[in-house]
């Protein structure tokens, strides 16, 4: 089963890419800082805080140029893909998750969370499997914009890897493929 997440005006992602129209009419634009020059809009995500989230450049003409989600306030990322005019990617920097979060929950357990982007793409079967478990997850809406995750309550009694694997359809192409990551978990965590 796939988790389709972007609505396109006229049915086909192919020929309607995603635009800074749409970003405003699915969140609420108060959250977002835009700078404009002549060529290009950049906007980002303020929601959660300032430092970490959604960065997006569009053209002149509204068309999503590039997606890259921020790890700090030094505009470094990890995870970034460029689109062509019509949505299709073109470059893409990152694994298949944007952003892995462990934290310890409790004496005995760990939670761990992850990201996903969603624009111009589905998710089906998504999994993630450890030492003692493997179990499918249902994803939800993050808080950054264009983002959907899911968050696990784990035992601490783990391997040193949690992997995250199922399958990816991308809108535009309707291609499919095998996704796969994972995160070594610290030591200092499972102690």
């Amino acid at each position: 089963m796939f988790s389709c997440t972007t609505k396109y005006e006229n049915g086909s992602p192919c020929f309607q890419p995603y635009t800074i129209k749409n970003l405003f009419e699915n969140y609420d634009s108060l959250r977002f800082i835009t700078e404009t020059n002549a060529e290009t809009t950049g906007v980002w995500d303020t929601l959660h805080n300032q430092e970490e989230g959604s960065y997006y450049v569009f053209d002149k003409n509204g068309y999503l140029q590039f997606y890259g989600y921020l790890e700090d306030s030094t505009n470094a990322y990890s995870f970034g893909i460029t689109f062509d005019s019509i949505g299709n990617e073109i470059k893409k920097t990152g694994g298949d998750v944007i952003r892995w979060f462990i934290s310890k929950n409790g004496n005995d357990s760990l939670a761990v969370s992850f990201f996903l982007l969603k624009i111009n793409r589905s998710y089906g079967g998504i999994t993630l499997t450890g030492a003692d478990f493997s179990k499918q997850v249902s994803l939800f809406e993050g808080y950054p914009s264009n983002i959907i995750g899911a968050k696990l309550i784990i035992s601490k009694h783990q391997e040193k890897t949690i992997i995250m694997s199922g399958e990816i359809r991308y809108d535009c192409s309707m291609k499919k493929r095998n996704i796969k990551d994972s995160l070594r978990i610290p030591e200092y965590l499972t102690k």
